[in-house]
């Protein structure tokens, strides 16, 4: 019978601890961010406003009296989306204008607008890392703080 002379890190499988771990860490993030935020159907930016209105069923995604995720995949899903519009929200806020559809129309005919675009992202990501962004907007007089 063949035995093998020394067994590395990556033959006792080691690493499918780690990987498990990092899976339901995903799961408990999911789960706290649908504590904190659900909100009700009229709440504004509650995601249970935007569950309504993306045709989502809530019962498939939150177990609201186990306070888990039920559907991992289609949970995991409905946040990208979320953020993904909230990205663009934010870019299009940026660059100027009222609505992601003047964006987007301004974005594909000019191509100043286009370049700008990439300022405009590095601004947003100086923003969002900035440690000190709350307390200067805090600072400004309220009628600037929006």
């Amino acid at each position: 019978m063949f035995r093998q002379s020394r067994c590395s890190p990556a033959h006792r499988l080691n690493y499918i601890e780690p990987a498990m771990g990092l899976f339901h860490l995903q799961i408990q993030a999911l789960a706290m961010l649908f504590r904190t935020h659900l909100g009700e159907d009229g709440d504004t930016c509650s995601l249970a406003r935007w569950i309504s209105e993306l045709n989502r069923d809530k019962g498939t995604l939150w177990n609201g009296q186990r306070n888990l995720v039920k559907d991992f995949r289609s949970c995991l899903g409905f946040w990208e989306i979320l953020a993904d519009g909230y990205l663009m929200a934010s870019l299009t806020t940026y660059s100027g204008f009222d609505t992601l559809a003047k964006f987007r129309k301004a974005i594909a005919k000019d191509a100043d607008t286009a370049d700008q675009l990439l300022n405009t992202i590095k601004k947003l990501a100086m923003d969002l890392t900035s440690f000190h962004l709350v307390y200067n907007l805090r600072q400004s007089p309220e009628t600037e703080q929006d």
